[in-house]
């Protein structure tokens, strides 16, 4: 789990209800060759995404309850 300072500005906005835009940082995105998925569940202590590969466990980025972590290239999740 990171300090609230260290994560990206956008994440900072997210978690403080204040991001103009907030599924251009959550939901399924490309970085670099790889695909991920970020979510903000605010009472969430686990969160696991489902592709086509199979089951990933996100990683709790900040204890406000964002998660982020890989999926299988697809961006096809639930």
């Amino acid at each position: 789990m990171n300090d609230t300072s260290e994560l990206a500005p956008a994440a900072r906005e997210i978690i403080a209800g204040r991001h103009a835009d907030p599924f251009s940082y959550l939901g399924p995105h490309t970085e670099g060759d790889h695909a991920v998925v970020r979510v903000f569940l605010p009472d969430a202590e686990r969160v696991v995404a489902v592709d086509d590969a199979g089951e990933h466990e996100l990683a709790r980025l900040d204890a406000a309850g964002l998660f982020a972590g890989p999926l299988d290239g697809s961006q096809r999740y639930r």
